[in-house]
């Protein structure tokens, strides 16, 4: 059964939540001291990336002032999983609107729904406009499928 989670994540203006959909992740927090050390003591954006870890992750939603905003050091605002834990869908917002990443990024990913290892649509965003669509070409050269890196820090393996 999906379950959902809701952590707070920053302080003060930069205060925002982070929503986690997933598989049994009651277990997760009921088992948070025993079987699951990782989770302990951990907060706010760090406590996400040890839940991601442990696996059964179906998204994550950030969220600042009820509207869908990348994290403090970047997060994607909204990222989709397959079932192998690889990303279907990267979404990047600031407030509330698609937009590229702080860093450049674009502001959307979408990867095949088998095993998320092909780039199948790409956009660069500016206040909710779209600026430009990657070409078939572009997705084949585009970097996070050239290097082994990881799209992004929640990124359960690289591509």
């Amino acid at each position: 059964m999906m379950m959902q989670i809701e952590i707070p994540c920053g302080k003060g203006e930069d205060a925002y939540i982070a929503t986690i959909i997933g598989k049994e992740l009651r277990g997760v927090f009921a088992n948070a001291g025993g079987s699951f050390p990782t989770l302990k003591g951990k907060e706010g954006e760090a406590r996400v990336a040890a839940i991601l870890a442990l696996g059964g992750v179906y998204m994550i939603m950030r969220r600042k002032n009820g509207r869908f905003n990348d994290g403090l050091q970047g997060e994607a605002a909204l990222v989709t999983y397959n079932a192998n834990g690889a990303p279907h869908a990267i979404r990047r917002f600031k407030n509330g609107k698609l937009n590229d990443g702080a860093k450049g990024e674009l502001a959307v990913l979408q990867f095949d729904h088998h095993d998320g290892s092909k780039l199948v649509y790409a956009a660069s965003f500016e206040e909710g406009k779209r600026i430009k669509a990657l070409t078939k070409q572009e997705l084949v050269s585009y970097p996070v499928l050239g290097k082994k890196k990881r799209i992004n820090k929640f990124s359960p393996r690289a591509v």
